[in-house]
């Protein structure tokens, strides 16, 4: 892949590659201030799916969404949640969401999403500031449907590997 096509794909937060990285970031909404954040990101499944890894993690918790529907939670740093998202996934846009959590200390929540497509090519999506957030919920946030033109980026807490977190979606 050229490194101008790279740099477009990185600059939307979608990188297709033949491995995954470690580009994603903590994220929170505004100045990482607040005890809930919520987050969001669409995205655009290229082709047929393979298979399709969702790795989340939260500090203190979050609850997943893809599409619409919930998938579980991320009960703290030391239980991130893994999930085959393979069957929920559709070719065309998707949205993956996540209300995160936090009662004191460090805040942040960190998505890697990794989709193996029938061709052999990897899409990541990954938390980063292309990431769509807000302080709290409105209807629907976590549907493909919802309109975030109102939401704001997402503010970088710290690189996935950070103190005091380290590397909880490679464990």
């Amino acid at each position: 892949m050229n490194s101008a096509l790279k740099t477009i794909l990185l600059g939307v937060g979608i990188l297709l590659i033949n491995a995954p990285t470690q580009a994603q970031t903590w994220i929170w909404h505004g100045d990482g201030d607040g005890s809930r954040s919520f987050v969001r990101k669409q995205f655009h499944v290229s082709n047929r799916v393979r298979s399709a890894e969702l790795r989340v993690c939260a500090d203190d918790s979050a609850k997943v969404y893809l599409n619409g529907k919930a998938l579980s939670e991320s009960a703290g740093t030391s239980k991130p949640l893994k999930a085959d998202v393979t069957s929920r996934l559709r070719l065309g846009r998707n949205v993956l969401a996540a209300e995160a959590t936090n009662a004191d200390g460090p805040r942040g929540v960190v998505a890697l999403l990794i989709v193996t497509l029938v061709s052999g090519k990897r899409q990541i999506v990954a938390t980063d500031i292309t990431w769509k957030a807000a302080p709290h919920n409105s209807v629907g946030w976590f549907e493909l449907e919802f309109d975030d033109s109102k939401w704001k980026s997402a503010t970088m807490i710290a690189p996935h590997g950070a103190k005091p977190w380290g590397a909880v979606l490679l464990k």
